[in-house]
């Protein structure tokens, strides 16, 4: 298997670079400074895939992701269209082989997105390591109360982690979503502890539907921590 042409991959690693842009220049107030994280995590999934990926390192269960995602695509169903969900459920669920479909259907649109190969979910999981690190930062900056300097670097700490590069570039699993749901999920409850119930309604919803698809004992622990949390409170 060869590395992809680079015409393949304009089109996500535009993506990734405007979304990485947005956010850092969002967070560090410093265009240039966008411009240089933008583009660093551009080149790390060019030069990856471009260049570097032969198909050695990935696994069983990222290929069946991608190609039933693309039985999903052949079958009719577009990015974010709420009535193909509804019209295609019992068929999601076949292609499957039970309720878990999320992420087939998350590859799905990507090759919506993108076109089909390896390349086009994998720029997906690195644009929501920028959503990963600015609701990252907001929690800490809000709980910890950290300086504009140090929630910069707390920023671009978890924007290049290296388990985080790792996982969201070279593979094609889900690990990187749910993580992001977990980030989702702490940014509700931080929301609800600072009175801002409207977001934290929104955000732990969607992160519990989500949740309940892919791993669903997740919303499950974290309701019994925050039982417990507000048990202890009320002492």
């Amino acid at each position: 298997m060869n590395a992809f042409e680079l015409s393949v991959l304009i089109q996500p690693a535009a993506l990734i670079f405007c979304v990485t842009f947005a956010v850092g220049f969002y967070v560090l107030r410093n265009p240039g400074a966008a411009i240089v994280v933008a583009s660093l995590k551009t080149f790390i999934y060019i030069i990856y895939f471009g260049w570097i990926f032969d198909g050695s390192i990935t696994f069983s269960d990222d290929w069946s992701y991608l190609y039933r995602g693309q039985v999903l695509y052949s079958a009719g169903i577009r990015f974010f269209n709420v009535f193909d969900i509804i019209q295609y459920w019992d068929f999601m669920r076949n292609v499957a082989g039970g309720e878990h479909f999320i992420y087939y259907l998350y590859n799905c649109y990507a090759i919506g997105l993108f076109g089909y190969g390896y390349y086009a979910p994998v720029a997906l999981n690195i644009v929501l390591t920028a959503v990963i690190a600015l609701l990252g930062v907001k929690i800490v900056s809000k709980e910890f109360r950290l300086s504009r300097s140090l929630a910069n670097l707390f920023f671009l700490f978890l924007l290049f982690h290296p388990d985080i590069v790792a996982w969201s570039t070279i593979t094609n699993l889900k690990d990187t979503l749910v993580l992001t749901l977990h980030v989702i999920l702490l940014y509700g409850i931080s929301c609800f502890f600072n009175n801002r119930y409207r977001t934290a309604f929104t955000a732990i919803s969607i992160s519990i539907a989500i949740l309940l698809q892919i791993r669903f004992y997740v919303p499950l622990m974290f309701l019994a921590a925050f039982i417990l949390l507000i048990s202890i409170q009320k002492k």
